[in-house]
């Protein structure tokens, strides 16, 4: 278990071997980046690799891959401009170089290295949290979900042969359940020459719980059990704890990698807006409840006062009806 507290998240990692297997192939980071001098912003980065290629390749690729990621985002830094545009697409363009990089990488350890580590590779999931914004960017299907207020959403989608059939409609459901093929990746890092990695961003408020996990533990864990526990716990410690114990009780046949995190309630930075490049002040909620209050208060007045108008209009015609001049 490791803990990363940074001016964006509080964070908690772990990777555990399971129940079953005899080595672990999964590996777990949370890191800050991009910190380090007076104008320079610190972000977070939550990570999880599942290695596969055999019993050592695995995890000799996982590692490598975790390793390679952490060091380059050690050395990035977002460029924002004067309005604080701009940044979004060129760390789009900074992740797609990011992940070609690990996949040529792994290809080459591949070859050059013993029989055993011939094939190797791994799955990816990676959350960036820069300024109010999460990055997510997966290879393979290894997950990130989000809760907030309460309710669990997937920011990631599997690349398995099962989604891309339920994507094309290339098979119907039962068909899919029924496949040999259902669980087979269509993306790995080191597999091929080219990956094609997913980046999506959207925007992070404050009390977000963020999860980015292996297959380990959702083989385990479905949707409502997750959300269950993500909001039933506020420690992300004590959450990464009872993921894991509560995967191992439920079988534990994979390793399980996971990192939970949850952006500060009082996060209130001055924040740019990438799409519409204008600045805003993220409210406190206590401040958010009170415009929402205000606002509704000073609607509800105004159609009191024409409701008032309109009704002291109609009198004073029906009376000048009854009793002209």
């Amino acid at each position: 278990m490791a803990l990363l507290k940074t001016p964006t998240v509080d964070a908690a990692s772990c990777s555990h071997v399971g129940m079953v297997r005899e080595s672990n192939q999964d590996s777990a980071l949370a890191v800050m980046f991009g910190g380090g001098g007076s104008t320079r912003e610190a972000h977070a980065a939550l990570m999880v690799c599942d290695g596969m290629g055999g019993r050592k390749g695995g995890e000799v690729a996982s590692a490598l891959v975790a390793a390679i990621v952490r060091d380059s985002l050690a050395a990035w830094q977002p460029h924002f401009d004067a309005q604080g545009r701009g940044w979004q697409h060129k760390a789009t363009d900074f992740l797609h170089a990011l992940i070609d990089h690990a996949n040529a990488e792994v290809r080459k350890a591949a070859a050059d290295a013993p029989e055993e580590l011939k094939g190797m590779g791994t799955t990816l999931a990676l959350a960036l949290v820069i300024r109010d914004w999460c990055g997510v960017v997966t290879v393979g299907d290894s997950r990130v979900y989000r809760v907030r207020a309460g309710l669990l959403q997937q920011l990631s989608i599997d690349h398995s042969w099962a989604e891309e059939m339920r994507a094309t409609g290339g098979a119907s459901e039962r068909e899919i359940r029924e496949s040999p093929y259902a669980v087979q990746l269509m993306r790995v890092i080191g597999h091929r020459d080219d990956v094609s990695p997913d980046v999506r961003w959207s925007q992070s408020l404050p009390g977000d719980l963020i999860l980015v996990c292996s297959d380990g533990l959702t083989k385990h864990l479905g949707g409502e059990m997750l959300q269950y526990m993500m909001r039933r716990e506020h420690d992300v410690r004590k959450l990464a704890e009872n993921m894991v114990v509560e995967a191992n009780a439920r079988g534990g046949e994979d390793n399980i990698g996971l990192v939970v995190a949850r952006t500060p309630p009082e996060f209130t930075l001055r924040l740019a807006d990438p799409d519409a490049g204008q600045m805003r002040t993220m409210l406190r909620p206590t401040a958010q409840r009170l415009a929402v209050v205000r606002g509704e208060l000073w609607g509800i007045g105004v159609g009191l006062a024409l409701a008032v108008g309109v009704l002291l209009w109609a009198l004073g015609a029906y009376l000048e009806w009854w009793w002209p001049g």
